[in-house]
């Protein structure tokens, strides 16, 4: 009888066979056996022929229009049996053969909801770590305030309790559940792994779409998780703050057309408060400010004891 799998690793894909080929056999080679399951979300290009073709032990999910990653990863973790979900970009590929295994371990802890892996982005001939993992299997170790959506591993009834990611389309998801998880009583923890390698290409990636998402969902970020004494302030921040780096990098009309969506999706209950305490708020900004911290310090900001969350229905299959 076959042992069964410690967890299921989830690639969403959509038009980039040839790297998620790359991808689903970095998986293949970890030393720990592990369920895979492919999305392929309104592919056009034969990704899911080759799927079937070439990796006949992985389960594969074809959405004939795309559904967005956000919703595309929420309706994927209904589907898995295993208790712990992997993300892994379709553009990514797993650094060694061990990965799973040691971000298994980090994971192996209580108060922790979400281990992220770290990555280095190959871009242009240049190479940028992005997450570093040192230190990283201390005991008192470091906690991160978000954590890669495209590089992780999570507990997935914690992942369901509080009703997965939220946000809409694209971009941001990791923010708001890292907040809900340090309002619960969890945290992000940095992996001792080998770093993810990431091949972005730019000829593929929409950057007007990225912009337009990462502007509508800072919105509803604040909107959903702020607590309301300090709502005004973020919203006023984070509407500068976006409008600024769609001014540098070129991309203003995107951005204001991603704040006016958001502003609409609010105005229109597309969405609902419901906002985090004023400790999980004040922990969050203070992970920000410092790109880190021990988690001795931030377990005396944690609720004592770890609670359920109800109030967030599972946004899967709206």
């Amino acid at each position: 009888m076959t042992a069964p799998r410690p967890a299921t690793v989830l690639i969403t894909t959509k038009d980039r066979r040839d790297l998620l080929r790359n991808a689903i056999r970095s998986v293949l080679m970890q030393s720990v056996a592990v369920d895979i399951l492919v999305v392929d979300d309104g592919s056009s290009d034969g990704t899911s022929d080759m799927v079937r073709q070439e990796f006949p032990e992985v389960t594969l999910v074809r959405n004939l229009q795309a559904n967005g990653i956000i919703k595309a990863r929420n309706v994927a973790a209904e589907m898995v049996s295993t208790p712990v979900l992997f993300t892994l970009d379709d553009d990514a590929e797993f650094g060694g053969e061990t990965t799973v295994q040691r971000a298994l371990a980090a994971l192996d802890h209580p108060r922790v909801g979400v281990v992220t892996l770290p990555l280095i982005d190959h871009v242009d001939g240049t190479s940028r770590l992005r997450g570093d993992s040192k230190r990283a299997n201390q005991d008192d170790f470091p906690v991160s305030r978000a954590f890669l959506g495209g590089a992780n591993a999570l507990k997935l009834d914690l992942f369901r309790m509080l009703g997965g990611y939220g946000g809409q389309g694209r971009q941001g998801e990791e923010s708001g559940y890292a907040l809900r998880l340090l309002d619960h009583g969890y945290v992000v923890r940095f992996a001792d792994t080998e770093p993810v390698d990431h091949y972005p290409v730019r000829s593929t990636r929409n950057l007007r779409e990225i912009a337009f998402f990462h502007a509508q969902n800072t919105v509803l970020y604040a909107w959903e998780y702020v607590p309301a004494s300090r709502l005004p302030l973020q919203l006023a921040a984070s509407t500068i703050n976006t409008l600024k780096l769609g001014l540098t990098r070129k991309m203003l009309g995107a951005a204001i057309h991603g704040l006016l969506s958001g502003a609409a999706l609010v105005v229109r209950g597309k969405t609902h408060r419901s906002p985090v305490g004023v400790p999980a708020y004040r922990l969050s900004r203070s992970l920000t400010a410092e790109g880190e911290l021990p988690f001795s310090r931030v377990q005396q900001t944690l609720p004592q004891s770890i609670r359920p969350d109800t109030s967030h229905v599972s946004s899967a299959s709206k």
